[in-house]
């Protein structure tokens, strides 16, 4: 949701995204015995900058899900195709970082340029601090397994 707030001669804008919770809640009234009531929230926060939403993918090895692998790689949602260093990654770890939205989805390729019509999509991708477990083996709509080349990312 955009919010428009103006000064008389300063217009801003901000986008907003909010999040409904509702659960139960313990009320106390007059005759002292507790009550079960129903809390509704709407909580808003500020969205991110959708230009620079970008995940990590470790560096990899030949399988691709090792836990001490280092970040090596960061695809980020720029309309530019990124490369994926490493042989016979057909496994994957996805490290999505804690402010990114739900929506996007990484789309793994077999070829270098990301026009590979044997691909992959990932998620939607839920934001997290934790990576994700190993994801593989890598198949296409056909369910046809192939080595990763190179990803993008749209959220």
């Amino acid at each position: 949701m955009d919010i428009t707030a103006t000064d008389g001669s300063y217009t801003a804008i901000e986008q907003l995204l909010a999040t409904c919770r509702a659960g139960p809640i313990v009320c106390h009234g007059d005759s002292g015995t507790p009550t079960i009531g129903q809390l509704n929230q709407v909580i808003m926060r500020k969205a991110p900058n959708f230009n620079q939403a970008s995940i990590g993918l470790p560096e990899y090895n030949k399988d691709g899900c090792l836990a001490d692998q280092t970040f090596a790689k960061q695809i980020s949602n720029q309309p530019n195709c990124n490369l994926i260093s490493g042989t016979g990654i057909t496994n994957g770890v996805v490290v999505p970082t804690p402010n990114m939205l739900s929506t996007c989805v990484l789309t793994l390729y077999a070829d270098t340029n990301c026009f590979s019509p044997s691909n992959a999509n990932i998620g939607p991708i839920t934001p997290s601090l934790n990576p994700s477990a190993c994801i593989g083996r890598i198949r296409n709509s056909k369910g046809v397994v192939f080595e990763a080349k190179s990803a993008s990312l749209r959220c």
